[in-house]
């Protein structure tokens, strides 16, 4: 069975003459959510698992975040400038295929996380907030044989406003 988890960054500074949108980073807040997003989904935490984030900082420090809560070695998060670019579904799957671990918990941004979502299940996703989690599980041995709407929701947890 393959889990897949989808985490979409936290509330980040706002984008300006000095600050791209690439190279935001979590506000204050924004970190403070992340933490309690952590905690709320710490039971589906499992130690055969691999966090793969986007490269922009604001992705990466909500990784960061979870890593610390979780337990997971910070120095272990895989990093992908393609999870910062727009990815089609079939594209994420084909970077999974081969990955052995049980569980991949992947931290980026919308559009993708409600896209990929809609796709992961039936349950269509008209919106992910900032810091929002979703969890799926598959019957699927490989992340290669996850096909569109064949996992089943284990959980939607958007964040405290």
């Amino acid at each position: 069975m393959k889990n897949i988890f989808l985490i979409r960054h936290s509330n980040a500074e706002e984008i300006s003459a000095q600050n791209d949108d690439f190279h935001r980073k979590l506000t204050k807040k924004g970190i403070e959510k992340a933490v309690v997003m952590a905690e709320e989904v710490r039971s589906f935490y499992s130690t055969r698992t691999t966090f793969l984030s986007s490269s922009a900082p604001r992705a990466l420090q909500t990784a960061e975040i979870f890593a610390d809560v979780l337990g997971y070695s910070v120095e272990k998060i895989i990093k992908r400038d393609f999870l910062y670019h727009y990815y089609s579904f079939e594209q994420l799957i084909q970077y999974l295929s081969g990955m052995k671990p049980e569980s991949v918990w992947v931290f980026g941004h919308n559009p993708m996380m409600a896209d990929t979502a809609s796709k992961l299940s039936t349950r269509c996703y008209d919106s992910f907030p900032k810091c929002a989690v979703a969890g799926f599980s598959f019957q699927s041995e490989n992340f290669e044989d996850i096909t569109i709407n064949t996992g089943k929701l284990l959980f939607y947890q958007k964040p405290p406003k």
